[in-house]
């Protein structure tokens, strides 16, 4: 039976961000205005989701972004630190970026895949599939460079097309497909905080969901666990967990039955 362990939004901040100066002091001030300014503390916090992630005997795990604070490269070197020291092999370990890890520059993702992340670059590369058993994981890119008073996503439409192609592709060859992101594909009521926290584009990516039963959404960004369904009667489709900067409970564990991800 597949197993996969799902860990969100780690928030993990540089040891010496109390020497920040300026325009990028206030940012971070902004972004962590509901939590301490503590690196030690998000350093413990994530290294004790990964040993309780490792310790579900998952076979992949996922991080569904937001691993940053505001996406500088000290802030990927201590994630890449964290994730090496963990054991858990990065052939099975998926990344995908969230909208506080595009804050500092477009290319800071990139560039992290390319330095200190490189050896988890090749099961996290925006579209291509990595098959698990009887599940393609999708990694699936919705991170947006923008001003960080604003926490929105969108997934391109060159990227949407790969996505699409693997979901054909995981149709063809009978296996579940889950992709992997950080924003929600379900819609705010609010359209305000729609436009602001949510994912734009999200009809194309809920009319996949709703017409490919075999599909189903892992993501982070609410920082709480949830499950919903598209269709009446249909199995979960969308799943979120905890935020691991939060603390206690952050590992969701989803094993392959019957042909879909159910939360273990």
């Amino acid at each position: 039976m597949v197993r996969i362990a799902q860990l969100s939004d780690f928030h993990l901040l540089e040891p010496d961000h109390a020497r920040r100066r300026g325009v990028r002091a206030w940012r971070l001030k902004f972004l962590s205005a509901h939590r301490a300014l503590d690196a030690a503390r998000r350093v413990r916090h994530a290294r004790a989701a990964l040993a309780a992630a490792r310790a579900t005997d998952p076979d992949h795990v996922v991080l569904t972004g937001d691993l940053t604070e505001d996406g500088i490269p000290a802030q990927f070197e201590v994630l890449a630190d964290l994730l090496h020291e963990s054991g858990i092999a990065p052939s099975r370990i998926t990344l995908v970026p969230g909208n506080h890890d595009a804050i500092e520059g477009a290319d800071g993702w990139g560039d992290a895949l390319r330095g200190p992340l490189k050896a988890f670059a090749p099961t996290s590369a925006a579209g291509e599939e990595v098959v698990v058993g009887g599940v393609s994981i999708v990694p699936v890119d919705t991170s947006v460079h923008q001003h960080w008073v604003f926490s929105s996503g969108r997934m391109a439409p060159s990227h949407a097309r790969a996505v699409e192609s693997a979901v054909a592709r995981g149709r063809a060859a009978n296996r579940a497909v889950a992709l992997v992101q950080h924003h929600p594909v379900m819609p705010y009521a609010n359209l305000a905080m729609q436009w602001v926290d949510g994912m734009h584009g999200h009809r194309r990516a809920r009319t996949l969901l709703h017409d490919e039963a075999h599909v189903q959404v892992i993501h982070g960004h609410i920082h709480r666990a949830s499950q919903r369904s598209l269709v009446h009667e249909r199995s979960p489709q969308v799943f979120s967990a905890p935020a691991v900067v939060d603390g206690d409970a952050t590992v969701r564990v989803y094993a392959l039955r019957g042909g879909a991800l159910q939360a273990a």
